[in-house]
């Protein structure tokens, strides 16, 4: 999602429409990893990617429609499929992509990032809700998915997991770490180009 921030910051600005699509699972090589994110309006502009370009025009059509019927959809891509090859997955790998409107939830999580905080999401991959959380036990949203964050915390981490409310995806994501250099030596200098 950090990938993504200013552009959709600028979009919410603008109050256009925005349907948001997640990679949530990936079986062998995938040319994105779980938790990559790609953004979509309602007026056509995108940002972010799922899949390095495979497979991005089939999601913002699904985007499209999310954005018409305000339902959430999950798709699935795989070479062994017709529309695996058709879509140009280049890899033989298999990867599950959620797309769903962008709601008040997700502006919190946007909010936390640009704020620079570490914070956990949550999305029940049914369409019933979403959960924030920090690991200083805030949590914002739909309290009975907080099962889905056991072990999550330091993160980084972004994967699909069983809880007993159903399929969720889990995002932990952090701001990047500091790095201290100390000392002006050749090495020193490199660093801290």
């Amino acid at each position: 999602m950090k990938e993504i921030l200013s552009e959709v910051q600028t979009w919410l600005e603008q109050e256009e429409p925005i349907a948001v699509a997640v990679v949530v699972h990936a079986q062998r090589p995938t040319p994105r990893p779980v938790g990559a994110w790609m953004a979509v309006t309602a007026s056509g502009k995108m940002a972010g990617s799922v899949s390095g370009g495979c497979v991005e025009g089939v999601v913002f059509q699904e985007a499209q429609e999310v954005l018409q019927t305000n339902a959430p959809k999950q798709v699935t891509f795989r070479v062994v499929d017709e529309e695996g090859w058709e879509v140009g997955l280049a890899c033989d790998g298999e990867m599950s992509v959620y797309i769903e409107p962008l709601t008040a939830m997700h502006r919190a999580l946007l909010d936390a990032l640009a704020r620079g905080e570490t914070v956990a999401w949550v999305a029940h991959l049914s369409g019933e809700g979403h959960l924030l959380a920090w690991p200083d036990g805030r949590q914002k949203g739909r309290a009975d998915l907080a099962p889905a964050l056991e072990g999550a915390f330091p993160g980084p981490l972004a994967e699909r997991r069983s809880t007993p409310v159903g399929e969720c995806f889990v995002q932990v994501c952090a701001p990047p770490p500091t790095l201290t250099i100390v000392g002006a030596v050749h090495l020193g200098q490199i660093l801290a180009r």
